[in-house]
C-alpha cells in the first residue's frame, strides 16, 4: 500500500490516510502508532518520514505494491475538548433621540369667494340626509304677447288635453296665454341665430323650474353684468360607480382640467396644456372624519395627486371636495371625488365656471 502525505505540514499537522491511521507531522517526520489486531505473522510497510520539501525530483519508478495488510481495529474516539468560556456581552449603546421639530403656523383663511348661480342637481348619492327646502323663485312676470308667426303646425291631440292653438296667421287668432297642462313638444327644427329666430322665440324672459338641457351652444348677447365669460356653470360628470380610472373633462378646449380617481384610490388633476394652478381641498371620510389642506402645482400633461402627501379615498363614500383655480387661464372650478363601492369604482364631478 502507499500513502501520500499532503506538502509543507507544520508541526502537529494530522493527516488521516487511506489505511484510516492518523498521522501526525512532528517537524521532521510523520508520526503514527499502528495498533495489531492478532499474532499472526504478516508484513507491515511503513512510509519513513518525510523530509522538508525539496525541489521536485524526476519521478522515479512506481514501486511494487505491498502486500495488503489486514484491517486495523477502529481506534478508540479521542475526548472532544472542552468549549471556550463565552465572552462577555459589550454594552448596549445609548439610543437616539432627536428633537421634534417646531409645529408651523397655521396659514390665514383666503377671502370667500362669491356666490355662484345655483348649480345643476347632482347626481344621487349613497342616501345622504334630505336637505333643507330652499325659498320659493319670485313668480316672473307676464311676457308681451308674440308677433305674428306663420301658422304653426298643429300639435297631436294628447290623451285628455286639447292641441294649443296656432299663433295668429291666415287661420286663427294669437294665443293669449294661461296655463297648459300637457307636455308640448314643437317639431320646428329652425335653428336660432340671434334672438329673433329659431323655432321658438320669447320676446319677455324665460323662468325654468326645473333642470334645463341644451343640445347646442350657449350664446349670450346681453351687454349688461352677465357675460359669456362668466356666471356660465357648466358640468361633465363620469358615470356613477363607474370603473377606475375614469377622467372627466371640463371641456373640450387644448387647456381643459382632466380628472379622476387612479386605480390605486388617489384623487388626481391633469391638463393636455401647461398651467399653473392652485387649490384647496377638503376630504369626508366615511368614518365622519375631516381633513383638508392647501397645495398649488404646475400641471404639464401629467397626472398630479391633489394632496402634497398622498392620501386614498380607502373607503366607500369616502368624499373629496376640490376648489381650483387656473391661474394661467383665469379659470375657476369645483371637483368633486367619490369612492364607489367596492373601492375599485368611483365617481368623478367638474364643475367649471367659465
Amino acid at each position: 500500500m502507499s500513502l501520500t502525505f499532503p506538502s509543507n505540514p507544520t508541526t502537529g499537522t494530522n493527516f488521516v490516510a487511506t489505511n484510516n491511521i492518523v498521522y501526525t507531522w512532528t517537524g521532521d517526520r510523520w508520526s503514527a502508532t499502528l495498533p495489531l489486531v492478532n499474532t499472526s505473522s504478516y508484513a507491515v510497510e511503513i512510509i519513513g518520514s518525510t523530509g522538508p520539501v525539496g525541489s521536485t525530483g524526476a519521478t522515479g519508478p512506481q514501486g511494487i505494491p505491498g502486500t495488503a495488510a489486514a484491517a486495523g481495529g477502529t481506534g478508540a474516539t479521542g475526548f472532544i475538548g472542552a468549549s471556550g468560556a463565552t465572552g462577555a456581552t459589550g454594552p448596549q449603546g445609548a439610543t437616539g433621540s432627536g428633537a421634534t421639530g417646531v409645529q408651523g403656523t397655521t396659514g390665514s383663511t383666503g377671502a370667500t369667494g362669491a356666490t355662484g348661480p345655483q348649480g345643476y342637481n347632482g347626481s344621487t348619492g349613497a342616501t345622504g340626509p334630505t336637505g333643507a327646502t330652499g325659498p320659493q323663485g319670485i313668480p316672473g312676470t307676464a311676457s308681451f304677447a308674440g308677433g305674428t308667426g306663420a301658422t304653426g303646425a298643429k300639435g297631436s291631440t294628447g290623451a285628455t288635453g286639447v292641441g294649443i292653438q296656432g299663433g295668429t296667421g291666415a287661420t286663427g287668432p294669437a294665443f293669449s296665454g294661461g296655463n297648459i297642462a300637457n307636455q308640448v313638444m314643437f317639431q320646428n327644427v329652425t335653428q336660432s341665430t340671434n334672438t329673433l329666430s329659431g323655432a321658438v322665440q320669447v320676446y319677455g324672459g324665460v323662468g325654468v323650474g326645473g333642470n334645463l338641457y341644451v343640445g347646442g351652444i350657449i350664446n349670450i348677447a346681453s351687454a349688461g353684468a352677465i357675460s359669456s365669460s362668466t356666471n356660465i356653470l357648466v358640468k361633465s360628470a363620469s358615470p356613477f360607480n363607474s370603473s377606475k380610472p375614469s377622467p372627466v373633462s371640463s371641456d373640450n378646449t387644448p387647456n381643459c382640467i382632466i380628472a379622476f380617481i387612479s386605480p390605486a384610490n388617489f384623487p388626481v388633476i391633469n391638463s393636455s396644456n401647461t398651467i399653473v394652478a392652485g387649490w384647496n381641498w377638503y376630504l369626508i371620510q366615511a368614518s365622519g372624519a375631516v381633513t383638508g389642506g392647501v397645495n398649488t402645482a404646475t400641471i404639464s400633461g401629467s397626472p398630479v395627486q391633489i394632496t402634497p402627501t398622498p392620501i386614498a379615498l380607502n373607503t366607500t363614500s369616502d368624499t373629496m371636495i376640490v376648489n381650483l383655480q387656473d391661474f394661467t387661464n383665469n379659470h375657476f372650478y369645483r371637483i368633486t371625488y367619490i369612492q364607489g363601492s367596492p373601492t375599485t369604482n368611483g365617481t368623478t364631478l367638474i364643475e367649471r365656471l367659465i
